[in-house]
């Protein structure tokens, strides 16, 4: 069943930016068979289904339904009952956008166990001027003038994530909020994320319930997170890649409900992942290793991507300047990886990058009256 609260969501990128790289996600396998996962692409490069077995033995079925914008309408998942040996639908949840391209709202139905859906809950979400989500707010379905849930987000100069907080409403007095729980975003001189602290607050008083922890390799990849609670690690990650693959080459299937495969520190192809845990649930003892999870590619075309070429656009990545080539005024919008907006400009000549982390991007340059060309790059 669909979780309730989606703490952040993406927006997907065009079918032509989908289509510029040469391989594809196919299918995630645990040694042992503790998970498998399957991904499949509609005829136009998009995300459109998975198949999810997870190690409690429970099969799901995920498709994506697409507007003429190419962005999610709806995803239905359908989940698989032994007792009936077919295939249930069990949720759904319906999207819609903003000018920008930013998720503006969501409603979640479930099955809650019956034959048909019903609504559970209305969310909306809003943006800054930047389009960074600022706040989330939850709806139960029958009450949509009340949010029982608001979440805020804080940024810093660069553009970083530094801090979550969440509120619930009062039952018995709906437009009274205390904040429950914080969470708190550490990056490194690089702009690399190495630390995310998880606070519960009751009464005022608050407590660290535990931190995650991230390592990089020398190409900027994240090579080991940690789960940390009471100074002992209850779970780890281990990573590996193939370093003559960037990332930028691999479509990773996106949706607003789970991005497969890291959305920061992935500046190369992921191949294989170590998972520990903790062997005696007691949070005592070192992790010990579990599983193995394998990730497998497929190639994928590249013949919708609309390349420009002559006086061609082209990053500089050391002096973090988009050069547009030729005389004209261009519209510059900027993604990353996960596929979120993260610049849009008006610029002739050159678009200055020099407020983006260090991460892979996605430029697509539009002249006035003429078709837009995508260009990948990488900022270490």
């Amino acid at each position: 069943m669909k979780k309730l609260l989606l703490l952040f969501s993406v927006a997907l990128l065009s079918t032509a930016t989908a289509s510029a790289q040469s391989s594809r996600l196919k299918s995630i396998t645990s040694s042992d068979d503790y998970i498998h996962f399957e991904y499949t692409y509609d005829d136009k490069g998009r995300f459109s289904k998975v198949y999810r077995e997870d190690f409690g033995g429970t099969t799901y079925n995920d498709t994506l339904c697409y507007n003429a914008k190419s962005q999610i309408e709806s995803d239905i998942t359908y989940q698989y009952f032994e007792d009936d040996d077919k295939f249930k639908l069990v949720s759904k949840c319906c999207y819609g956008y903003d000018d920008n391209g930013n998720v503006a709202w969501r409603d979640n139905y479930n099955s809650f166990g019956g034959s048909e859906l019903s609504q559970s809950a209305h969310i909306t979400y809003d943006y800054d001027a930047d389009n960074h989500m600022i706040k989330q707010s939850q709806y139960w379905s029958f009450d949509l003038d009340n949010p029982f849930a608001i979440i805020e987000y804080t940024y810093n100069e660069a553009g970083q994530h530094v801090s979550t907080s969440e509120k619930y409403a009062d039952f018995y007095n709906p437009s009274s909020f205390e904040e429950s729980g914080k969470t708190e975003y550490t990056y490194n001189d690089l702009g690399q994320l190495v630390n995310v602290k998880y606070y519960s607050i009751y009464q005022g008083e608050t407590t660290l319930n535990n931190t995650e922890e991230y390592d990089y390799d020398e190409l900027g990849n994240v090579k080991e997170h940690r789960s940390v609670a009471a100074n002992h690690v209850t779970a780890k990650n281990v990573y590996r890649y193939d370093a003559d693959v960037p990332a930028s080459e691999v479509l990773y299937p996106v949706s607003n409900e789970y991005n497969i495969g890291l959305t920061f520190g992935l500046n190369n192809k992921l191949t294989e992942e170590d998972v520990y845990a903790d062997a005696n649930n007691d949070g005592g003892d070192d992790v010990v290793y579990a599983y193995t999870n394998t990730y497998s590619y497929e190639p994928c075309g590249t013949a919708d991507v609309s390349w420009v070429k002559g006086h061609a656009p082209f990053v500089d990545v050391n002096g973090k300047v988009l050069n547009l080539g030729g005389d004209s005024n261009c519209s510059v919008w900027v993604y990353g990886q996960g596929g979120k907006l993260v610049l849009s400009l008006n610029a002739h000549g050159t678009a200055d990058l020099s407020a983006l982390p260090a991460g892979i991007y996605i430029a697509k340059v539009k002249e006035f009256n003429g078709e837009a060309s995508y260009h990948k790059f990488l900022i270490k």
